[in-house]
């Protein structure tokens, strides 16, 4: 009954940290197989990866532990100190939350990802069923030890991946065994299998909600430009056996895998499709963790700020010198607003009854903010408090209906946009100029009533293009990762650190101790101790 218990919470999503999460009594593999071999038991299974890796470790946990470290978002010092910490570069074991939940997270993904996969699914007769469970069980898996090895490894590129890695978990029968961390390309190589396995065997069905087959893809591209590394590598990889990349080699084959993805998804058409409210399940999503049921969904709406309303994490805002980055002209200017302004204007918003905005307002007059006078509030694809189903009209006098979350609201994991930029990334770096500008305006031209007229692109201009298009959703530091530079933050900062070292230690997140402490085969990261 032990067992039971065990795989049930396994399936549903919600098992909790134990002093060791990857240290476990082995599960009953007889009950394993009953609950697994019907579409019933896999589909739970499935549905507690999902609930797992899309609410707060894909809307929350790891998105903001990137931007905290990256140049895009300010922390204040007055709230989100579960990010703080990372944002100043100072984290240590102590009261590391960041690391405690991602770690456990992801782990629960793999987990239950073993599951479906580690079973032969035999009481499911059709074998393209069964195929499409155990790929999608695969891709998750896949998506969750790229995220553990953003988190708590170095750049796979630095020593071509022979640096430590994350444990490689593929089984469900832990016993009493203690998991050492793998190398990372040892990562890589399970990673590269799953995936592979997963463009073979997913389902053509195009569903943003779950596991895909543009997703594989667009996870794939991300790969291989991880495998690319910065911008003249020159290094090669084994990713198994007999199977050897180049950068140069994985640069064309993340553009093969782009264009997979766009020839399944494309970016929006303009403007307006990217702005469907509440409810952010675009034309161009590929994978959206959903928070909102339908009842909250309001056609046409707009995200009214980037953060939640509430004293912990409304203390996140985009810096201005990010927001002056766009061109006049840019539609996406509609996302930003001052804070002097809602603060002069702050009646015009209470009048209508918007108390929680007031909340927000009185809250700035009473000084609580004061140091963010100037700094841009940003509303978009990210998790907020509040909608509003006219933003002009709201700025400008106050009328708009506001449909209040309770900070939920749907996030786009990956959508095709990103894709579209990657490709144009790796084509400029090809010397495929013409690709890399076609590319590059799917994203661009949509924002200008009259679209520059260009010839090229430069390399510069789409860096700069995804980190505007895709600010706030938690991308921007894998980029400057696998760049491999150093960089600033805007001279704004609320942080202690503004030139920010590729080499900090504090870039790769602690091992939990709870995990050190009990295995001792587990080394910490430099920097931590033991």
């Amino acid at each position: 009954m032990k067992n039971i218990i065990l795989l049930v919470v396994l399936l549903g999503g919600l098992m909790s940290c134990s002093d060791s999460f990857l240290e476990r009594n082995p599960t009953d593999s007889t009950t394993s197989v009953v609950l697994l071999n019907s579409r019933e038991g896999c589909e739970l299974a499935l549905n507690g990866i999902y609930a797992t890796a899309m609410y707060s470790y894909a809307q929350y946990y790891v998105p903001y532990f990137n931007e905290a470290r990256a140049d895009n978002i300010n922390f204040t010092q007055d709230g989100a100190y579960t990010f703080t910490n990372i944002f100043n570069y100072n984290q240590g074991l102590a009261d590391n939350n960041v690391a405690y939940s991602i770690w456990p997270m992801a782990y629960q993904i793999v987990d239950a990802a073993n599951l479906i996969i580690n079973n032969e699914l035999i009481g499911i007769s059709d074998q393209d069923v069964r195929d499409d469970y155990i790929a999608q069980a695969r891709t998750m898996r896949a998506m969750a030890y790229l995220d553990l090895l953003n988190a708590f490894s170095k750049p796979v590129h630095l020593n071509e991946g022979n640096n430590l890695g994350v444990p490689l978990i593929v089984t469900t029968n832990y016993g009493d065994v203690d998991a050492a961390r793998a190398l990372i390309i040892e990562n890589y190589q399970l990673i590269y299998q799953d995936l592979i396995f997963a463009a073979e065997n997913i389902s053509t069905a195009m569903n943003p909600e779950r596991a895909n087959l543009a997703l594989v893809n667009g996870l794939l591209a991300r790969m291989y430009m991880n495998l690319a590394g910065p911008i003249g590598s020159s290094h090669t990889y084994q990713l198994g056996e007999g199977l050897t990349i180049t950068s140069a080699a994985a640069l064309e084959k993340a553009v093969d895998y782009a264009d997979k993805v766009l020839d399944m998804v494309q970016p929006a058409g303009n403007f307006a499709e990217l702005q469907n409210g509440v409810s952010r399940v675009l034309s161009e999503s590929i994978l959206v963790a959903r928070a909102i049921s339908d009842e909250y969904s309001v056609t046409g709406t707009h995200c009214a700020q980037w953060d939640s309303n509430n004293t912990a994490s409304k203390t996140v805002r985009v810096y201005s010198e990010v927001a002056d980055l766009f061109e006049a002209g840019d539609k996406r200017l509609k996302y930003f607003y001052d804070y002097n302004s809602w603060v002069a204007n702050f009646d015009k918003y209470t009048e209508a009854g918007y108390n929680h905005i007031q909340a927000s307002a009185l809250d700035i007059i009473k000084g609580q903010f004061v140091t963010l006078h100037g700094h841009r509030t940003f509303g978009k694809f990210a998790p907020s408090d509040y909608f509003v189903d006219d933003l002009d009209a709201l700025l400008t006098n106050g009328i708009g209906n506001v449909t209040y979350t309770n900070g939920l609201g749907d996030f786009n994991i990956m959508r095709a946009s990103e894709i579209a930029l990657l490709k144009a990334e790796a084509c400029k770096r090809l010397n495929r100029h013409d690709d890399a500008l076609e590319a590059f305006e799917l994203v661009n031209n949509r924002y200008f009533e009259t679209p520059a007229l260009r010839a090229t692109v430069s390399l510069e201009e789409i860096q700069l293009e995804k980190r505007l298009e895709l600010l706030g959703e938690g991308l921007r530091m894998r980029d400057l990762l696998r760049w491999g530079n150093d960089f600033s933050r805007p001279s704004s900062t609320l942080s202690t650190v503004q030139e920010v070292a590729f080499d900090d230690y504090h870039m790769q997140l602690p091992i939990p101790d709870a995990e050190i402490k009990i295995n001792d085969n587990i080394k910490q990261n430099p920097g931590y101790g033991k």
